[in-house]
This record gives structure tokens, C-alpha cells and sequence, in this order.
């Protein structure tokens, strides 16, 4: 590589070179933020990711919510782990969920489906309600 990297006294040799290199590959991490607007009471998709074969994923999302002519209002934080060994995505176990609502029929919740994991939104009422997400990811 030509290139000597030090750091606290260590010396990396060629092999430590590549493997600093491909540990350095970031791109299957992520923060990502999705916005929709339901208008009515179905289960919509806000985000999705689609997951390589024999991958882990480790994801985060906080998710608000407003009805748009009231003062209806929830936040969730949701936590989980998905897979894909061989077939079709999986969620390992159940989604740890926090909320603080004033509507108890508002639900955000992980689901996978296909070779996908995603976060679905529901207000459970057929109104328009205005739902946004920041999402964070780990995959391996």
C-alpha cells in the first residue's frame, strides 16, 4: 500500500492495512428520515430496507405523529433485530416499544415481509394524520 499508519506506538503492517480498509466500509449503516400522510385506518408503510441474504440488521426509529385538525398527538421510540438466512427477512423476537400518546389508537410497529424490513404506521382512525420518522441502522 505504500501508506504506514501509527497510532499510539502500533506500527499497521499490509495485512492491518486491508483490514482497516474494509472495516472502514460504512455503507451498511445509516440514518434515514421518512415522512407520509394517512387518511385513513390501514397499516401504511413510512420505510423499508431491504436486506442482503445471511445479513443482520439492529434497528432504531422515532416516530411523531399529529392529526392534522387536533390536538392528537403521539411519539414512539422502537427498537429491534431482523435477519435473513436464506429465504425471507425475519424479526428476531419482539420489537421493544416506548410511547407517550393521547391516543391510544395509534400504533408504530417493525414488521418484515419479502426479503424487507420496514415500519409501519397507523392511526387507527379515518382522519389525516401527518407522520414523521428518523430511523437508524445497523447492518452486518
Amino acid at each position: 500500500y505504500g501508506i504506514k499508519v501509527s497510532q499510539s506506538g502500533y506500527d499497521a503492517n499490509t495485512a492491518d492495512m486491508a483490514n482497516l480498509v474494509l472495516n472502514s466500509d460504512l455503507s451498511s449503516n445509516g440514518i434515514e428520515h421518512a415522512i407520509v400522510t394517512t387518511t385513513n385506518n390501514t397499516a401504511t408503510v413510512i420505510w423499508s430496507k431491504t436486506l442482503d441474504d445471511e445479513s443482520s440488521i439492529s434497528i432504531s426509529a422515532i416516530v411523531s405523529a399529529k392529526q392534522d385538525t387536533t390536538a392528537k398527538r403521539n411519539g414512539f421510540y422502537l427498537f429491534g433485530v431482523g435477519y435473513r438466512n436464506g429465504s425471507t427477512a425475519v424479526l428476531e423476537g419482539q420489537t421493544e416499544i416506548a410511547k407517550h400518546e393521547s391516543d391510544s389508537n395509534y400504533n408504530a410497529a417493525f414488521a418484515a415481509t419479502s426479503n424487507d424490513i420496514v415500519l409501519n404506521v397507523d392511526s387507527n382512525l379515518s382522519a389525516t394524520h401527518y407522520w414523521k420518522a428518523a430511523i437508524q441502522y445497523v447492518i452486518v
